[in-house]
């Protein structure tokens, strides 16, 4: 499947449900939920089938929680 395929399924599948984004939008919640839970970045971006790690890094969102139990560990 291409990806204008692809993204045009998921901002059907967002109408659908009443949510008006983006099909990137949707990719960034993803790749930010998952650097939240702890799923290294390698993984994330070959999950988003991303070739290079500094755009897998663009999609990632980093929170102030996060921010903060970093500069508290150890």
């Amino acid at each position: 499947m291409c990806t204008v395929t692809l993204s045009t399924r998921l901002k059907g599948i967002y109408r659908a449900a009443g949510i008006d984004t983006s099909s990137h939008a949707g990719r960034r919640t993803f790749a930010t939920r998952k650097n939240e839970i702890g799923i290294g970045m390698a993984t994330i971006q070959q999950l988003m089938g991303h070739s290079s790690i500094q755009t897998t890094a663009l999609y990632c969102h980093v929170s102030d929680e996060q921010l903060r139990n970093a500069a508290n560990a150890g």
